[in-house]
């Protein structure tokens, strides 16, 4: 990946070629911020890619669910791994449409240590 810092966002951009820059295609830019807040920290990354819709933030989380139209590859147990761990550390993924209003953020809510 092509990598660089910008406005507070780490910036990573997909390799031209090889797996991982066919799958990451589709989604131009990510952002990855660390935001801490009060007694928590939140793990935000957005991409703007086709996002999700409203509808589906909910069945996403369920093991084996594909989104329709979803690249080939992959079981459809990625979030449903991500959301358990979070639960596990007393945490929590929000998913919502970009300020932007296209792509996606996620956002994984976990309390500090000391909470």
């Amino acid at each position: 990946l092509n990598c660089g810092y910008a406005q507070g966002y780490f910036i990573a951009r997909p390799m031209p070629a090889g797996e991982l820059g066919r799958w990451a295609s589709q989604w131009r830019q990510r952002r990855i911020a660390v935001l801490p807040q009060g007694g928590s920290t939140r793990l935000r990354v957005e991409d703007e890619g086709p996002g999700i819709a409203p509808a589906d933030r909910v069945k996403v989380f369920e093991r084996f669910h594909r989104l329709e139209g979803a690249p080939p590859g992959g079981s459809g147990l990625g979030l449903s791994i991500a959301r358990r761990i979070a639960e596990i550390h007393r945490g929590r993924i929000e998913l919502a449409e970009t300020e932007r209003g296209s792509g996606l953020r996620a956002d994984v809510l976990l309390p500090s240590a000391s909470a």
